[in-house]
């Protein structure tokens, strides 16, 4: 719900921009989230599709920011990446996100206009090792089938997920290696740590299911007389 997203915000900042493992490959995970970064993932947030994992006392204690992307979308965050204030590595990561996301073509590989992406997955460290991620990833599917999306994707930073994408059957479509991804001839990545050394994509095709019907049975009455 909209009253969430700065709690949700308070979470990402404490947990996925300090443990995500691109933010960690390019040297940033030490430093204090940026104003670009903290926009940009608060605008991903409004597409209204985050799932919350709560723990008894109603902390969150992971989060899987949903979205749907459209074949546009890698142009405008590449702009967005060009007009954020914060030069150097943060512009890189930005701009390495719309790569990403350009890289595999999913629209015209598959012929659909928008693909549901499950695209920012966190979980407290304490609470690492439950089956969290996994349940946020499975329930963000079952929000993409019940939305009546055609596509689903996930971009495996960690092997960790990719390990759960690859549980589930999905097809790994694109690899990504860190070492491979240049700017002006140099590695823009210069923190590579093992074993998260790559960027894997995964899609499944979502089983075609009608839209929601009201949970009863509306009966009609017919006019009878006597």
């Amino acid at each position: 719900m909209p009253i969430d997203i700065e709690n949700i915000i308070n979470f990402m900042c404490g947990t996925y921009f300090r443990h995500e493992s691109s933010m960690i490959n390019i040297g940033l995970s030490k430093d204090p989230p940026l104003t670009s970064m903290i926009n940009l993932t608060i605008k991903l947030i409004r597409h209204g599709m985050t799932i919350i994992a709560e723990n008894s006392d109603h902390y969150i204690i992971g989060v899987a920011v949903n979205i749907c992307s459209c074949p546009w979308d890698p142009k405008k965050m590449m702009e967005y990446a060009r007009r954020c204030e914060e030069k150097g590595p943060m512009r890189d990561m930005i701009e390495f996100f719309a790569y990403v996301s350009s890289k595999p073509d999913v629209w015209n590989r598959y012929c659909v206009h928008k693909v549901f992406e499950c695209s920012n997955v966190a979980v407290d460290p304490e609470y690492r090792g439950m089956g969290i991620a996994k349940k946020l990833i499975e329930e963000s599917w079952y929000l993409a089938r019940d939305c009546s999306y055609r596509l689903f994707r996930i971009d495996c930073s960690s092997r960790y997920t990719a390990r759960i994408a690859q549980g589930f059957g999905w097809n790994k479509i694109c690899t990504i290696p860190y070492c491979r991804y240049v700017k002006n001839g140099e590695m823009v990545f210069q923190h590579i740590q093992e074993p998260h050394t790559e960027i894997q994509v995964y899609v499944d095709r979502v089983n075609f299911l009608e839209a929601y019907h009201l949970p009863y049975k509306i009966v009609s009455q017919s006019n009878s007389k006597g």
